[in-house]
């Protein structure tokens, strides 16, 4: 399965309530503002909204990667259990 395939799975659930109403998404949500609380302390409003925008792209982007790099990870797992004689390194 090539990452076209797997991003195109990403996203496909990214979307969803399952996904956004997730308690591990509202845990993020809550880690995200905490930090937003301490870089607003430290900056101008105007320097926190390009931060906090640039810190959300790279969230982004570091979820779809962390999705598709796990979604292989989890292949090559189950994939040593059904042939555990097949060396996958």
């Amino acid at each position: 399965m090539n990452n076209e395939r797997i991003e195109s799975l990403f996203f496909g659930y990214a979307g969803t309530d399952e996904y956004e109403n997730s308690q591990d998404r509202q845990n993020l949500s809550e880690e995200q503002r905490r930090i937003d609380r301490k870089i607003k302390k430290l900056i101008d409003k105007e320097s926190m909204i390009i931060i906090t925008d640039l810190i959300a792209d790279t969230e982004s982007i570091s979820e779809q990667y962390g999705f598709v790099m796990g979604f292989k990870y989890a292949i090559r797992l189950m994939s040593e259990c059904f042939n555990p004689m097949q060396n996958n390194t």
